[in-house]
């Protein structure tokens, strides 16, 4: 990569964070549908037990395509990108491409999904908040490191809701219309997203589309309908091993 293209990689990724910050919309919106992955980031040579098994990241997405593909095309491109930077845009991504419930520190999502996602300790955060350049950026680090969030611990019962990642239930709705009448869901990190609401299950297999239906209207008459996210252990999904099933407004699911 010459001088000429690291600039102009380097000024696009600017341009996105500072619309992203402002909650524009990036790359045109009503995009349509698709798939895009990105490469999650080793912090200090650290993956989370997630990132073990899924060094990256896949969404298949009903609504904002083109945006997940801009995302993609800054964070697989070996450009300068400040970690602090590169923890942001990859929390984006992870929301479907909608940075609105990132930039809410009320809602405490950013530091929940450094501290129980990426494993980060609070140390590390306050690290990131001193070297982080990007003023929007660096006031989010700045508020998990001074909020932070504690290690939820599992709650094993069948289902278990969640005021983190809260969804609309109307945006779930939208998404059981577009999985429609597919046989099989099949996607590297099992995450299929429309608006803020995103599908996830634990392993990296396919899965017998009406039992993942299923599983998503369990989790809207449990949880988003009452505005919070869901998550079942052990949901029986017809892979290799009973994973996890996730409905929340981030594409997550450990």
């Amino acid at each position: 990569m010459n001088l000429k293209t690291i600039l102009a990689s380097a000024a696009l990724c600017t341009s996105t964070i500072d619309s992203l910050l402002k909650n524009e919309t990036i790359a045109g919106s009503g995009t349509g549908s698709g798939q895009a992955s990105i490469p999650l980031l080793m912090v200090d040579g650290f993956l989370s037990k997630r990132e073990v098994n899924a060094p990256s990241i896949t969404i298949t997405t009903a609504d904002n395509y083109k945006a997940l593909k801009h995302l993609e095309n800054i964070l697989s491109k070996p450009i300068n990108l400040g970690t602090g930077e590169t923890l942001y845009l990859e929390s984006v991504f992870m929301h479907n491409g909608y940075p609105g419930r990132v930039n809410d520190v009320n809602n405490g999502e950013f530091a929940d999904y450094l501290y129980n996602y990426k494993r980060l300790t609070q140390a590390e955060v306050t690290s990131f908040a001193n070297h982080t350049l990007t003023p929007g950026v660096k006031r989010l680090f700045e508020h998990a490191a001074e909020n932070t969030v504690s290690v939820r611990t599992e709650n094993r019962a069948d289902v278990n809701c969640n005021e983190f990642y809260s969804t609309d239930n109307g945006d779930c709705e939208a998404l059981q219309k577009y999985i429609g009448n597919k046989w099989w869901m099949w996607s590297l990190s099992g995450s299929w997203c429309s608006g803020s609401c995103c599908m996830s299950w634990s392993d990296n297999e396919s899965h017998k589309a009406d039992l993942t239906r299923n599983r998503m209207s369990q989790c809207q008459s449990s949880c988003s309908s009452e505005g919070k996210s869901c998550k079942i252990y052990e949901a029986e999904l017809l892979g290799k091993t009973k994973s996890n099933f996730c409905l929340g407004a981030a594409a997550m699911c450990t």
